[in-house]
């Protein structure tokens, strides 16, 4: 599915544009599609809305990573009447936007926003003091912060329930519902079955020496945040065997760590109320020896001018 805030165009002759559009799947990869003449022209419009897009023909490039690019004979399908797009608009209206993304292309935006570069960061007061999200389409924001608040007490847990399912179409990733009986059902795949897989969605606050803000994090960044060997389920056995002073300790632990995240920023409408909402989509933990470095050039250049 092409992420509608990835569209960057470039004039390329008096007669030729080029459009950049990032697409994505349920693999939970994205790749960037170069579009060139008429197609660059018409790409915004037509993939308003982030429809499921079907091409046909397009080229394969090393450059930048894995890319892809179309050409005259190159077929694009918006919305096409099979079994495969249904499945996929459904995965991505059901979470599919809000997975963490595996770029193949290393440069480009997408679900991951745009290439996190140390010139590209902004501050955490930029949510507020740039109107972020309160655009058409999502904005994005790249900044070095501090996590100094992770919510724990969320009724359920903070994590929902997830249908065991690896196969398509849920891939552990569509919620369940609890039955009377005990049982989890999966509205997705139809299956029954008397366990679920919890996925964690944070609500966390990060700042830095100019603001905070609240931010959500999803089950990819959430595992990396608090490690591999603290997924949700893992927590909630702590909480069903009372272990509640070992549950706590797992956030208190991460608390005051040092990350540079990449977050979307959407303004939303939640219960006839208008909301802005953030959501980290990528993160790293910051690498103090290439900040120093990164910091050592800046203070250079600001010296040479």
């Amino acid at each position: 599915m092409p992420d509608s805030d990835s569209f960057r165009k470039f004039p390329f002759s008096l007669q030729m544009v080029k459009s950049e559009v990032t697409i994505c799947d349920d693999s939970n990869c994205e790749i960037r599609v170069t579009l060139w003449g008429d197609q660059a022209r018409k790409a915004e419009d037509k993939f308003q809305g982030n429809p499921v897009v079907a091409f046909k023909k397009l080229s394969v490039s090393d450059f930048g990573g894995k890319t892809l690019s179309a050409s005259f004979s190159s077929s694009i399908v918006v919305s096409p009447k099979i079994k495969e797009a249904q499945e996929l608009a459904s995965w991505y209206e059901h979470g599919g936007n809000n997975q963490t993304m595996k770029g193949l292309s290393s440069m480009g935006g997408g679900g991951g926003g745009s290439r996190d570069t140390f010139e590209s960061r902004k501050y955490v007061s930029s949510i507020k003091d740039d109107q972020l999200g309160y655009n058409e389409k999502p904005d994005w924001i790249n900044f070095k912060t501090t996590i100094n608040f992770i919510k724990t007490d969320k009724e359920g847990g903070p994590w929902y329930p997830a249908c065991i399912n690896k196969n398509d179409p849920c891939k552990q990733r569509c919620k369940v519902t609890e039955t009377g009986d005990g049982n989890w059902m999966c509205d997705r795949c139809g299956q029954t079955s008397n366990e679920c897989k919890r996925r964690y969605i944070l609500s966390l606050t990060a700042m830095d020496n100019t603001s905070m803000s609240w931010f959500s994090m999803f089950d990819e960044c959430a595992t990396q945040l608090l490690g591999e060997q603290n997924s949700a389920d893992e927590l909630y056995k702590m909480i069903e065997q009372g272990d509640q002073d070992r549950f706590e300790a797992v956030f208190s632990d991460v608390l005051f760590s040092e990350w540079i995240m990449t977050a979307m920023v959407k303004n939303e409408q939640v219960n006839d109320e208008q909301r802005l909402k953030c959501t980290v989509n990528r993160m790293t933990k910051v690498d103090y020896q290439e900040e120093s470095k990164n910091l050592l050039s800046a203070i250079q250049n600001i010296a040479a001018q």
